[in-house]
């Protein structure tokens, strides 16, 4: 889309003329490489000002699908400064448009040089990456939008890149103050950015070029170098098989937070083997023991299909929407915050009966006094996020089994209330 339309390479061989006419090769072009999705073709960040103060970032995405794309399925995340291990889901830019097969799209920072980016196709505000900043390139699912490949990665201060830049192929700090180049023979996006950057020329998906060197701003970069992948630093996850749907992760707040945000919610996953029909299945609460029952009156019911190994994610109103931007839904009712209960209900012959839940209803037998232990812990069941182990493969109506005495016992991983590492997927945590 921006400069550049097709991509030629001309290749030039001079011969020697054995009589009074020339011959020469013809000149041979080649097509734009196949991808099996979109991917980042080439990235320029910078760490400084330059000249007449401009910050000449920009963001190059390729197709090589051999179909046209419809961009508004497209869009990206950053992630300023490691944004505490985490994409920043509210500086989102969303595309438009369609991308057709062996082009590309230009997303540059506000104040780049506009002799070099006279025509960008997106100025993204929130593009303001000096070497250790993350982009990640985003494909909705549902309603909901996955991380499909990146440059960068969010991190905390355990694995902050050093010097504030990340080395890539071999070159220290090449992550700032160059530009970089996607090798050709990269037929895949890639979520797993060590083994992108690598760590060797040979090994790393990427060639880095000069600063100043735009000669491929607009087409995907012609050049076909050696590449041998280095070995995954992300080992394959198969998500695990439940009986049933289950109650994958649980976060509730009992006081209102940083922002006057009430971050609440609930998530449900699917591992059956085969996708189900949400429409057979709905929620209930159970607020402030609710004299031991579900209200019904409070049911919120689904609708559309669940892929086996994805989650739909249910939020309470006022959620921060940096941490859920596009929730599958949701929930007025979801109130909880510590001594409240979230019950999972499936269809049974045109009744919902209960066959999973968190919390539960109480009445003066059972009163929890504000909050449940959860494997040992003492009121866990507010201020924490929680997770469902992998090992569990059937939901369970017995609450003071499912939160378990101990860490062994418990169904439950207690963790910070901050950690939304593993929202949007089921744990992947092997825990006994």
């Amino acid at each position: 889309m921006f400069l550049k339309y097709l991509i030629f390479i001309t290749l030039i061989l001079a011969t020697i003329a054995c009589s009074s006419n020339d011959d020469t090769d013809e000149e041979p072009v080649y097509d734009p490489p196949l991808t099996k999705e979109l991917l980042i073709s080439e990235v320029r960040v910078t760490s400084i000002p330059e000249d007449d103060g401009f910050r000449n970032t920009f963001v190059e995405v390729y197709n090589g699908t051999g179909f046209d794309v419809d961009l508004s399925d497209y869009g990206m995340w950053y992630s300023s400064n490691g944004s505490n291990g985490r994409w920043d889901e509210s500086t989102q830019i969303s595309f438009s448009g369609t991308l057709v097969h062996g082009e590309v799209i230009v997303i540059v920072r506000e104040g780049t040089d506009s002799k070099i980016f006279p025509f960008p196709d997106f100025v993204w505000e929130n593009l303001t990456a000096n070497g250790d900043d993350g982009i990640a390139l985003i494909k909705k699912t549902g309603n909901r939008y996955n991380v499909i490949d990146q440059y960068g990665e969010p991190y905390t201060n355990d694995n902050a890149p050093e010097y504030g830049a990340w080395d890539i192929a071999g070159i220290e700090d090449g992550s700032k103050d160059y530009v970089l180049w996607r090798k050709w023979l990269v037929d895949s996006p890639n979520i797993d950015w060590k083994q992108s950057a690598g760590t060797t020329e040979i090994g790393s998906e990427w060639i880095v070029i000069s600063k100043d060197d735009y000669s491929n701003v607009g087409t995907y970069s012609p050049n076909i170098a050696d590449f041998e992948p280095e070995d995954s630093t992300i080992p394959e996850i198969i998500p695990p098989l439940t009986n049933d749907l289950i109650i994958s992760e649980v976060r509730v707040t009992s006081t209102a937070e940083e922002g006057d945000f009430r971050n609440t919610y609930i998530e449900i996953y699917n591992g059956t083997e085969s996708d189900v029909q949400l429409s057979n299945y709905a929620l209930q609460y159970a607020s402030n023991g609710n004299d031991g029952m579900f209200d019904g009156s409070t049911q919120l019911t689904f609708d559309g299909t669940l892929a086996h190994g994805e989650v739909v994610i249910i939020a309470r109103e006022g959620t921060d929407p940096s941490i859920i931007l596009n929730p599958d839904y949701v929930w007025p009712d979801l109130k909880a915050n510590g001594d409240d209960a979230v019950g999972l209900f499936k269809k049974n012959n045109g009744l919902f009966e209960l066959i999973d839940q968190y919390g539960e209803p109480y009445d003066e037998t059972n009163d929890p006094d504000g909050d449940w232990d959860i494997a040992g812990e003492p009121g866990a069941s507010k201020n924490k996020v929680l997770w469902r182990k992998w090992i569990v493969s059937d939901p369970n109506t017995d609450w003071l089994n499912s939160a378990g005495t101990n860490v062994e016992d418990s169904e439950w991983i207690v963790k910070e209330k901050d950690d939304y590492s593993n929202l949007g997927t089921f744990t992947p945590q092997e825990y006994e």
